[in-house]
Formats: C-alpha cells, structure tokens, sequence
C-alpha cells in the first residue's frame, strides 16, 4: 500500500510559526499519519514541503500570507482525517482568540458601566460603599 498525500490551501489565513508547530504535531498523533506539516506559503517552505515529499499542485499558487496544511498518511481516509482535525485545531484557535479578544475592563469603574440596567446600578453603588437596598 502506497502513502497518500493530501493538500489544503487556505488564503489569507496567516498563523504563528508556533502555532503552526503545535497543530502539525497534533496531526501526526493520528493513527495512519506518517507526517504531516502546517507553513505559510512562503517560496521557503513550499521548498521545504516538497523536500518533506508533501508538495501537492494546489500548494503552487499559494501566497506568503496563505496557510498549507499537508498530510501523508497511509490511506486516504487517514489523510482526510488529518486535514478534518488540522481544521478543528484552528477553529478553536480562533474561537479562544475571539474570547480572549472580548472586552476586559480595565476598572471596576468600566465593568460596572458595561453591565446593564441594574447590574451596574448595584455596581455602582457598592464601590461607593452603599451597603443597604438600592430599591426600597
């Protein structure tokens, strides 16, 4: 049985080398994966991609600001697998980098202004010291 070799080119999807690091590491966990690599689409890389005997066509036309994410495995559905779960890796990198880009406040004066109604009434109230009922 023959190694299979599977490509995924996303364009401007740029990621840290050393996330990109992680994620490859990630994959090649995968029961089937015998390797597997995440680079942008540097002329560098895409040198060092085909060294690794992952260069795939689709990888050509990719741009430095373009994410690869290659896979050889030993069946199809191997590699298929590991592009599925390189996708998943990045979807949550995406979505702790959206929650960790939420509002912070960086006073108690800004978060109690954020909070609604009377949320921020009681907030209010308490870092003036008000310790009895806000509503009698």
């Amino acid at each position: 049985m023959s190694a299979v070799t599977r490509t995924l080119v996303r364009a401007n999807f740029y990621q840290d080398s050393v996330t990109l690091m992680r994620l490859a590491s990630e994959v090649k966990k995968l029961p089937g994966v015998q390797e597997a690599a995440a680079m942008m689409g540097t002329e560098a890389n895409k040198v060092i991609l085909a060294e690794a005997g992952l260069e795939a066509p689709e990888m050509r036309q990719a741009q430095p600001n373009d994410l690869i994410l290659a896979v050889r495995a030993g069946d199809a559905a191997a590699a298929a697998a590991g592009l599925a779960r390189a996708e998943e890796l990045l979807a949550a990198r995406q979505t702790a980098t959206a929650i960790a880009g939420a509002f912070r406040p960086r006073t108690l004066e800004t978060a109690a202004k954020s909070l609604p109604g009377r949320w921020r009434a009681r907030a209010i109230a308490s870092r003036m010291g008000w310790t009895g009922p806000l509503w009698a």
